[in-house]
């Protein structure tokens, strides 16, 4: 069901995104409701972008070009892992061949990522305060680039246009430890802009709803909130095909960016200790993801470890090569001190494979049996955990039944229209 109210859907986010190589959890649930909104026949969204006149609605075309570029030429969303060279290289590793971090990202491809943001971003646009129907809904899914007074000033001059916003998280406030210096006061920026215009919030879990009202209340601002958990990619829930060349191989893989809440060093120094307990038959970990932010010490340990033939940094796998991945994986390591969803545990749950994962509130809420959960300081019981599953690994596991994300985009729509 579409809803009736026109929509105002914001894609300034998604066109800056051909410098990622893969799509995060934000990326997904913004094109998930991009192509949604985008898709609707009565041709009552209406795209806005940020141009370099500021917020603009766009043509509906132009974003159909935005969605397919992301897709099929920078994610590779549609590549098969059969004929990807990065899934070729991380195999060679896990037989035991080759060293140093696999990447897909050639030189040229950040001056190509920069033109094809100038190509959407210089076009001329019409300005939302002028053009938004009367009565209509202003949707951001990703909070970009709200700490902007000034990206939110066509919604003060339009009262009969109501907003709501995806919170994926409020990490920066509730542990700011784990960010840059001055990512808390600009996250909190962020969502005073939101109040200022009354928005409302969608989120996809209980734990993160339950932490935006506490901050909203101390704000004396209640807004309505909508709770809908995400779908995952089909692709995690394709048949498992087992690449035969790994099938006699142990590996475990950590998928996401490389930053210090991820609690990659933990890991780190499991595999130092498990090479040291059993030599040459000990599993291989397969680290996915890029490097992000304040990561030194885990980048040090990645580059001094004594594990380093066991240990396989790559960036830049497609979805398809990770889910083929996954396939032959003993198991999926997360051992994050904070998360807001966990898209890698979402996905490897439903593509039936066993997870270790941190005590935490978001993982609490899965609720599934393929699902361990430990404190991320318990070393120990890590390693017990990890010894236990290489020793005695669990079956393979057909994929769970999608619930469908008609079911997520159905919640939101009904959402929107009781605004």
């Amino acid at each position: 069901m579409n809803t009736r109210r026109p929509v105002v859907y914001d894609i300034s986010r998604l066109a800056t995104r051909f410098l990622n190589d893969t799509p995060n959890g934000i990326d997904r649930i913004d094109l998930i409701l991009a192509k949604h909104f985008l898709h609707r026949s009565d041709g009552s969204v209406y795209p806005l972008l940020c141009t370099v006149a500021g917020p603009s609605i766009v043509p509906v075309q132009l974003v159909h070009e935005v969605i397919e570029e992301l897709d099929l030429r920078w994610w590779r969303e549609a590549k098969s892992a059969y004929v990807d060279a990065i899934y070729e290289r991380v195999v060679t590793r896990i037989l035991g061949q080759g060293t140093g971090r696999i990447s897909a990202a050639p030189r040229s491809r950040a001056l190509a990522s920069f033109r094809s943001i100038m190509r959407y971003c210089l076009r001329p646009g019409r300005s939302p305060a002028r053009t938004a129907p009367p009565g209509s809904v202003y949707i951001n899914a990703s909070t970009f680039p709200l700490e902007y007074e000034w990206y939110l000033n066509w919604l003060r001059k339009r009262r009969d246009v109501k907003s709501a916003f995806f919170i994926h998280d409020l990490l920066p406030i509730e542990c700011p430890q784990y960010f840059w210096k001055s990512e808390p006061d600009r996250y909190r920026k962020r969502l005073d802009n939101i109040r200022s215009v009354g928005g409302a919030a969608i989120v996809s879990r209980d734990c993160v709803a339950a932490q935006l009202k506490a901050f909203t209340k101390a704000q004396r601002y209640a807004p309505a909130i909508c709770q809908a958990v995400p779908p995952i990619s089909d692709i995690f829930r394709t048949t498992r095909r087992t690449d035969p060349r790994v099938t006699n191989s142990r590996y475990f893989l950590a998928c996401g960016t490389i930053e210090p809440r991820k609690n990659h060093v933990l890991l780190l120094d499991l595999w130092r200790e498990l090479v040291d307990r059993l030599g040459p038959s000990a599993p291989k970990l397969v680290i996915a993801g890029k490097r992000g932010w304040n990561n030194e010490e885990t980048i040090g340990r990645l580059q001094r470890s004594r594990a380093s033939p066991y240990v396989i940094e790559v960036a830049g796998l497609s979805t398809p090569s990770l889910k083929r991945l996954m396939d032959g994986a003993t198991a999926l390591l997360a051992p994050s001190f904070a998360e807001g969803f966990g898209l890698p545990v979402a996905e490897a749950l439903a593509a039936g494979l066993p997870v270790v994962a941190s005590n935490i509130e978001p993982f609490r809420e899965f609720n599934n049996s393929l699902l361990q959960l430990i404190d991320p300081l318990d070393g120990l019981g890590w390693l017990q955990a990890i010894q236990q599953i290489t020793r005695d690994p669990a079956p393979a596991i057909a994929a769970t039944p999608d619930p469908g994300a008609e079911t997520f985009t159905r919640k939101i729509d009904d959402f929107l229209e009781r605004l």
